[in-house]
């Protein structure tokens, strides 16, 4: 796990940061694999890539910038390689918690995302 003085992106809305306070993430694996996400009952699905995946959420690579707090529903593919064996999916919902839009027009924007609920699904 690594240790942060950084804001905890999970804090409740309106709590005041205490910047002598610690927080303890989660351990983030730089996964790179196919996503999609879509606006909670939205169609269609956008596409993307994860950057990489924690047990709390994953930060991907998005082609448009989504406002903080917007809940999404998203689809991480995992090949059998990553899972030994049987490729499966991952599908979870949750708020962007940070979008990074990015200023050269062939960059991607960030989107940071935690996990509400999930469940795994071999494909």
């Amino acid at each position: 796990m690594k240790v942060s003085s950084s804001k905890n992106i999970n804090s409740e809305p309106g709590r005041r940061h205490n910047p002598d306070e610690v927080t303890i993430r989660p351990a983030r694996f730089p996964i790179r694999t196919p996503f999609r996400y879509r606006e909670s009952g939205a169609v269609p699905w956008r596409r993307g890539f994860t950057v990489d995946i924690s047990r709390s959420g994953v930060l991907f690579q998005a082609e448009y910038t989504i406002a903080p707090r917007t809940i999404l529903e998203m689809q991480i593919a995992f090949p059998p390689e990553m899972t030994g064996g049987v490729a499966a999916s991952l599908f979870c919902c949750g708020p962007v918690v940070r979008c990074e839009a990015r200023e050269a027009p062939c960059m991607q924007t960030l989107l940071a995302a935690c996990f509400f609920n999930y469940r795994f699904a071999p494909e």
